[in-house]
C-alpha cells in the first residue's frame, strides 16, 4: 500500500502537492504568530513572574486559534484524500478547487467527526496508559522480588530495561491498533454517506480484520515521518541558527508527507472495500453492464489498482 501511494504521489504530484500546502499554510502561519509575538510571554521565565499574562494568550488567543486550525486541517485533509481518490479510480489530476467544494459539502460531518474521534482516542489511550502503568508498577514489584537474591545492580537493571522496552512496545502497538480502527474516517466521509457517528462506525468496520496490517502501515508513516521531520528541522537550525526560522523552513517538508498521508489513506480506503466488499468484482460487473450489447469487451477495466496483500 505504501508503495501504491507513492506512485499515486509520484504520477499527480501538482494537485495533490497544492491541497497539502492549502493545508499546511495555515498551521505555519500559526506557529510563526505565536513565536513572534507570543514567545516571550510564553517562555517559562515570563510564565512564572507573570502568570496571568501568560494564561490569558494561551486561553484568549492561542487555544481558539488552534481549535480554528483543527477544524480547518480537517477539512482541507478531507479535500486531499477525496483528490487522491480521484486520481486513484480514475487516473486523472483532481481539480483543488472541486475538492475544496467536495469537502465543503461535508465540513460538518469532517469536523463533528473528526473531534470525535480524536477525543474517543484521548480517552481510550489514557485508559490503555493507565491499565500498563499498572501492570508495570505490578511487575516491576514482582520482578524486584525476583531478582533480589541476585545482589547484582547490572542484572536487575537490565531486567528492568527489557521489560520496560517490552511494556513500551506493547503500549505502542495498542495505541497503533485503536488510531487504525479510524485511519480511514476521511475517506468514508468524503465518499459515502453518513453522519459524524455513522461515518465512524463504517470506519470501524471496515477495518475490522485488517487492524494488523494498518498497525503496521501506520508504523512506517511514523518512522518515515520522525525521521524526515527531526533530519529537517536539525538541518535548519544548524544553518539558520534560529529555531523560529527552521521550524518554518522546516514546515515545507509537510507539504510532501501530508499529501503521502493522504494518499495512504485513498488507496487503504479502497484496499479495505475490495477485502471487506468485493469493490473490484462490483465495479468491474458497473463497467460490464454499460457496455453496449455487441460491442467488444475492454480488456483493462475501471477498477482499484492493484494492491499486494
Amino acid at each position: 500500500m505504501l508503495d501504491a501511494a507513492f506512485q499515486l504521489l509520484r504520477e499527480h504530484p501538482r494537485p495533490l502537492f497544492v491541497l497539502s500546502a492549502i493545508l499546511v499554510i495555515p498551521g505555519v502561519a500559526l506557529g510563526l504568530v505565536n513565536s513572534l509575538f507570543f514567545g516571550d510571554v510564553l517562555s517559562p521565565t515570563a510564565a512564572a513572574t507573570q502568570p496571568f499574562a501568560a494564561l490569558g494568550r494561551v486561553f484568549g488567543v492561542i487555544l481558539p486559534a488552534l481549535l480554528v486550525w483543527t477544524c480547518w486541517f480537517m477539512v482541507a485533509f478531507g479535500a486531499l484524500v477525496w483528490g487522491a481518490s480521484t486520481a486513484y479510480m480514475e487516473g486523472r489530476d483532481a481539480d483543488p478547487v472541486a475538492a475544496l467544494r467536495a469537502a465543503r459539502a461535508r465540513v460538518g460531518t469532517l469536523v463533528g467527526a473528526g473531534l470525535l474521534t480524536w477525543l474517543l482516542l484521548f480517552v481510550q489511550f489514557v485508559a490503555v496508559a493507565i491499565v500498563f502503568a499498572i501492570a508495570i508498577a505490578m511487575l516491576s514489584a514482582g520482578v524486584g522480588l525476583a531478582v533480589r537474591g541476585l545482589r547484582s545492580p547490572v542484572a536487575s537493571g537490565a531486567i528492568a530495561v527489557v521489560l520496560g522496552i517490552a511494556m513500551f512496545a506493547v503500549l505502542g502497538g495498542a495505541m497503533l491498533v485503536l488510531a487504525g480502527r479510524y485511519v480511514a474516517l476521511p475517506a468514508v466521509i468524503m465518499h459515502e454517506p453518513g453522519g459524524a457517528t455513522a461515518s465512524m462506525r463504517r470506519a470501524r468496520e471496515l477495518a475490522r480484520g485488517s487492524y494488523r496490517r494498518i498497525a503496521g502501515l501506520l508504523l512506517l508513516v511514523a518512522v518515515l515521518f520522525a525521521i524526515l521531520w527531526i533530519g529537517t528541522v536539525a538541518v535548519f537550525v544548524i544553518g539558520a541558527q534560529s529555531q523560529t526560522v527552521a521550524k518554518v523552513l522546516a514546515s515545507i517538508v509537510n507539504v510532501p508527507l501530508y499529501a503521502l498521508f493522504g494518499t495512504i489513506t485513498a488507496v487503504l480506503y479502497y484496499d479495505l472495500r475490495v477485502r471487506a466488499e468485493g469493490l473490484d468484482i462490483e465495479l468491474l460487473a458497473e463497467e460490464l453492464d454499460a457496455i453496449p450489447s455487441g460491442a467488444v469487451t475492454p480488456t483493462t477495466p475501471t477498477t482499484p489498482r492493484e494492491v499486494a496483500p
